[in-house]
């Protein structure tokens, strides 16, 4: 049976961990928190080897750097850039931090500050190439905002403002610019640029309570979703039938539709807080107010409908459970690895202040 093996405890924050996010082109990550700081984490001397893979013990970790006076308040998201050039940091005192890497001694910098949100700003997320910032925050509202070319100055685009209640999570697909939002108004949105004109092209209902978290598969033909109704839905892209087309939401525009292909319950005994999708072996992950994680993996098969053609069906296959994984504390997050070598890595963050780092045995 697949196991997680508990391989590090990167202690130093002096409060509840929210989130965490792995660097994507090396084995390092960043973790936020109530402290108002946001710590970089890395193996203890830490060596590319010829193959590019890190040879330092996973399970020795230590804090490299400490990211600090910018926020006034909670650090409730960060978020590596893809090309890792600069992490983005979202917090409850309503703004957004830039930090860019010294090239001189590789500590961190404040280089921008994001404001425009009315209250606290829940998550911050990076379109696949960079080129675009997503926030959204308690204010019920979405910013797309546009990097510029020196990584230092940025320019909202839009403001989108369809959700009825506090937004809790941003997401990009993985290779388009589509982001998907999920709110305390128990729906997921799905957002894209048309003219220089941002929208709404999908509205997911289905969730009973709030939707704390979704994430893309590698593909971007999937979302799993996370709710405070204690259910994870797995949703499908797909083209609407002619019979749909007159009822898509946006019908002029023939946006293709997303449909809720499973729905797992009684996995979890209260809130789920966390959904990752991994890109490198296809299994998902998911973090709970129960004090633990479970590892799932998606089945497909294909059924003959009646008059249709061949349609595929999808389940989510229970893989293994870790009971609490911080002790008596709510999980706030578990994050896989992104990295080839080490997709086998889950990060998770908790309320006990630590960030664990485990090996996912299959």
């Amino acid at each position: 049976m697949p196991t997680l093996e508990l391989l590090a405890e990167l202690k130093g924050h002096a409060d509840r961990v929210w989130l965490v996010s792995w660097n994507p082109k090396r084995l390092e990550l960043a973790s936020c928190s109530g402290d108002k700081t946001v710590r970089v984490w890395a193996p203890r001397n830490s060596q590319p080897a010829a193959t590019g893979e890190e040879t330092a013990p996973l399970q020795d970790w230590q804090c490299v750097h400490i990211l600090d006076g910018a926020h006034e308040r909670t650090v409730r998201s960060v978020a590596y850039s893809p090309s890792a050039r600069a992490i983005a940091t979202a917090s409850f005192d309503a703004s957004t931090g830039i930090w860019e890497q010294e090239e001189e001694n590789g500590d961190y910098e404040c280089t921008a500050t994001l404001e425009g949100h009315e209250n606290e700003v829940k998550s911050v997320a990076w379109s696949s190439d960079g080129a675009l910032l997503a926030t959204c925050s308690r204010d019920k509202s979405v910013w797309i905002w546009e990097v510029g070319q020196d990584g230092e100055d940025f320019e909202c685009l839009s403001v989108l403002q369809e959700h009825t209640q506090d937004v809790k999570m941003v997401a990009w697909h993985p290779k388009e610019e589509l982001l998907i939002s999920a709110s305390y108004d128990d729906t997921i949105r799905v957002w894209r640029e048309d003219d220089d004109d941002w929208f709404c092209a999908s509205i997911l209902t289905g969730h009973q309570s709030t939707v704390w978290a979704v994430d893309f598969d590698r593909d971007g033909t999937h979302i799993v979703s996370g709710s405070d109704d204690k259910t994870l839905k797995i949703w499908r892209r797909e083209a609407p039938s002619a019979s749909e087309q007159s009822s898509v939401f946006v019908p002029q525009r023939r946006e293709p539709m997303w449909k809720c292909v499973d729905t797992a319950s009684g996995q979890h005994e209260r809130c789920i807080y966390s959904v990752s999708w991994s890109k490198v072996h296809g299994y998902i992950a998911s973090a709970s107010a129960d004090n633990s994680v479970r590892i799932f993996k998606m089945l497909a098969s294909t059924r003959q409908v009646t008059d249709d053609p061949s349609e595929e069906t999808v389940s989510l296959d229970l893989s293994c459970t870790q009971s609490d994984a911080h002790g008596t504390a709510d999980v706030n997050a578990a994050i896989w690895c992104p990295l080839a070598e080490h997709g086998h890595l889950l990060a998770t963050a908790g309320d006990d202040g630590i960030v664990r780092i485990w090996r996912f045995v299959e």
